[in-house]
């Protein structure tokens, strides 16, 4: 259940990082963004993204909107939402090694039975 929970605050975290970009974005074009339609060439930024994919969108295709509400998916990922993503996990890693050194009292030789 743990790893469920993880995973949905890793999409959350760089679902908001994504839609952050993105408002900065439609922001930068103006008004005249919200009448594009579809997801093709004008309709997100080409500069810092690291894919587009012209599958896979969960405004379109139904299936991938349980993606999206779950883990944050998108068809198009840019250079922020993915290194989130990877920091996101990076510090969960951290913080899970700090608290079993913590509990453990050490790194080396806390899975040794203590009769030895």
């Amino acid at each position: 259940m743990m790893n469920l929970i993880l995973l949905i605050g890793a999409g959350l975290f760089s679902k908001c990082v994504w839609s952050f970009q993105q408002y900065a974005f439609n922001q930068f074009l103006g008004a005249s963004v919200d009448d594009t339609s579809g997801n093709g060439p004008g309709t997100y930024d080409v500069r810092g993204n690291v894919w587009h994919l012209d599958c896979c969108n969960p405004e379109t295709d139904e299936g991938w909107g349980v993606f999206n509400s779950v883990f944050g998916w998108q068809n198009t990922a840019t250079l922020g939402s993915v290194l989130s993503y990877v920091f996101y996990w990076i510090m969960v890693i951290i913080v899970l090694v700090y608290l079993k050194y913590k509990e453990a009292g050490s790194f080396f030789f806390s899975s040794l039975p203590r009769s030895l």
